[in-house]
């Protein structure tokens, strides 16, 4: 895949960001023809797509709200409107 056809698979990715990403060891595996265009394995595109995937369904977390909390801070006391009825 060439770079442009990345891009357009990503949808609306600049290609800074793109190669930012490849500056930080992030992007897919690529590789650059003898006259220096860089290509991409539809495999490896695949693959790197799955893996973020799978990182964003790890990163998901779900969020418990806390309970009221209880005391006046700095008092030490109990806050008597936030005692449940």
């Amino acid at each position: 895949m060439t770079v442009p056809q990345i891009l357009a698979e990503l949808g609306g990715v600049s290609r800074r960001t793109f190669h930012r990403w490849r500056e930080l060891g992030l992007g897919p595996a690529a590789f650059k023809l003898p006259n220096g265009e860089l290509r991409v394995w539809r495999s490896d595109f695949s693959a790197w797509l799955r893996g973020l995937e799978g990182a964003a369904a790890r990163s998901r977390r779900v969020i418990v709200p806390r309970p009221p909390d209880l005391h006046v801070r700095g008092t030490g006391r109990v806050n008597p409107n936030a005692m449940p009825k």
